[in-house]
């Protein structure tokens, strides 16, 4: 079960925190930890510690290390890949409305933000 979320420094503003915490979701920015300039292994690694679902835009680099800690029989909490194009308003919904569905069935889940419409008003 995840804890929260941890931000990667590629998605790390602190209005995407503020914003993830407004909705109830414990969110950790790499920045705010000291795993600024870190390797995406080591991003990952973290996240595992601490029981938080990995959150970036780095589909290139993550996806192969979920397939990679899978084949490894290694467990994660979850990574939670985004669109680029989704402003701020659009990450928190969907990831609100993702979170509120798997929170407890996140783990070594790799989830992709446009598959989780927000919710209509």
């Amino acid at each position: 079960m995840s804890r929260g979320i941890y931000l990667d420094e590629n998605r790390g503003a602190p209005r995407l925190a503020a914003g993830l915490h407004a909705a109830g979701i414990l969110a950790v920015r790499a920045v705010d930890v000291g795993m600024a300039g870190r390797l995406d292994p080591e991003h990952l690694a973290f996240a595992v510690e601490r029981e938080l679902a990995l959150y970036t835009e780095n589909a290139k680099d993550f996806m192969p290390l979920h397939w990679t800690w899978l084949g490894e029989q290694r467990t994660h909490a979850g990574i939670i890949i985004l669109s680029p194009d989704f402003g701020l308003g659009e990450q928190v919904r969907r990831t609100t409305r993702l979170w509120r569905q798997l929170e407890s069935g996140l783990e070594n889940r790799l989830e992709f933000l446009r598959d989780w419409p927000a919710p209509r008003p």
